[in-house]
């Protein structure tokens, strides 16, 4: 019986993010519980480090340090000390995202990420996280979703992001502002730390078969009054030390559809143009059937075993979507991705699920035998997403 073993090295982790998980954020958006991993996190570390997984992916949160234009919140200061120290002790490599989709609410009244002023704004509190809390972390994301952070502000019917109001051409325009504040934020970084890994999050779902450089041109160009933007993929060249994909599925006719083979093919092409190694930084299924979810695990799995083993291409890790039960985007916390449950509306009880179970021994063997993996392919046909578009 075949073994598919991954190297030493490789990143088998999870991810969180500060608005869907922490809680009481008095951010841009409105208040939410969400997890209280602010309150629970060093439970959830202890869940962790149980688990065998050696990455987790969390995030500083901006609203947290700088509350107030030029004002550091120096209490915020202790907890991500305390907080990032603490996750360092599980032994995990850390996985920081600096931006997710959040805002201090002050920056609206500079307009945002239509303002230029936004972006120094931003690079100010790169510099500071960087200053601060570099000891702690192995790699960093700078802004998490830059093009799909515009889609949704500025052209979706989306009612967690502000400003609310729709324009094509300054979605265009927040795209060239947050694609700045990458590109310059790498820079900063790198000023201050030798170490760090620099990368970004890009969303890449399949919705046709030709390349991802055509996909967001062609996004871009159905914005009109703006120009195709060739920077916001030119650019990336010489400034990042790994490119992070946010992979889930295929989208047909508007309908989401698993499709393992697409991360492969997504991975072999961003190798291919930019020769940067590949962090897929969230992968998840939404669904309450834990087979299923197992099935969605190891399928993708074992695409970037042979995305690596036959293609060549140099993947770093990789990052179930999510740790925790929490929030998601415009529709609450019905759609369920987590490793671990949460009782979000009552006592917070935290119980691992069967698939965390499975991803824990995959871990902890460093991969799986090709009868599971064959037992997997036959439920390939029956994978769905509940209650996600």
């Amino acid at each position: 019986m075949e073994r598919f073993v991954f190297p030493e090295d490789f990143l088998f982790g999870a991810g969180i993010s500060d608005y869907q998980h922490f809680g009481d954020s008095d951010c841009d958006l409105p208040r939410i519980p969400a997890a209280r991993h602010l309150e629970y996190y060093e439970e959830d570390f202890h869940i962790l480090r149980e688990s065998s997984l050696n990455a987790f992916r969390t995030g500083t949160e901006w609203t947290r340090i700088e509350p107030e234009e030029d004002r550091i919140d120096e209490d915020a200061v202790r907890f991500y000390h305390n907080y990032l120290s603490r996750l360092r002790e599980t032994g995990v490599k850390t996985i920081v995202t600096l931006h997710h989709f959040t805002n201090p609410r002050w920056i609206h009244k500079n307009s945002g990420w239509l303002s230029e002023e936004t972006v120094e704004k931003f690079l100010d509190y790169v510099d500071f996280v960087s200053r601060e809390f570099d000891e702690y972390i192995d790699y960093y994301v700078t802004i998490n979703e830059p093009t799909l952070y515009a889609q949704l502000a500025y052209l979706a019917d989306e009612k967690d992001l502000p400003p609310y109001h729709r324009s094509r051409r300054e979605a265009a325009h927040c795209l060239e502002n947050m694609n700045e504040a990458v590109k310059r934020s790498y820079d900063v970084i790198h000023g201050r730390s030798k170490k760090a890994k620099v990368g970004v999050a890009q969303v890449a779902n399949l919705r046709v078969l030709d390349p991802w450089r055509n996909l967001l041109k062609r996004t871009l160009s159905k914005m009109p009054g703006h120009p195709v933007i060739d920077e916001s993929i030119e650019f990336w060249e010489g400034n990042f030390d790994y490119y992070g994909i946010n992979y889930y599925c295929r989208m047909l006719k508007g309908r989401p559809i698993a499709y393992p083979e697409g991360l492969r093919r997504i991975c072999n092409a961003l190798f291919k143009e930019y020769k940067k190694p590949i962090l897929v930084t969230e992968n998840g299924l939404a669904n309450r059937d834990d087979d299923q979810r197992t099935a969605f695990l190891i399928l993708h799995l074992k695409n970037l075993f042979d995305t690596m083993n036959r293609d060549g291409t140099k993947i770093l890790g990789y990052c179930w979507w999510s740790f925790l039960h929490g929030y998601e985007w415009g529709l609450g916390y019905k759609p369920f991705f987590a490793l671990i449950d949460v009782d979000i509306d009552d006592s917070c009880k935290r119980v691992p699920t069967e698939t965390a179970h499975e991803y824990s021994k995959v871990a902890k063997s460093r991969g799986f035998t090709s009868s599971v993996y064959e037992e997997c392919q036959r439920l390939e046909i029956s994978l769905g997403f509940e209650d996600w578009p």
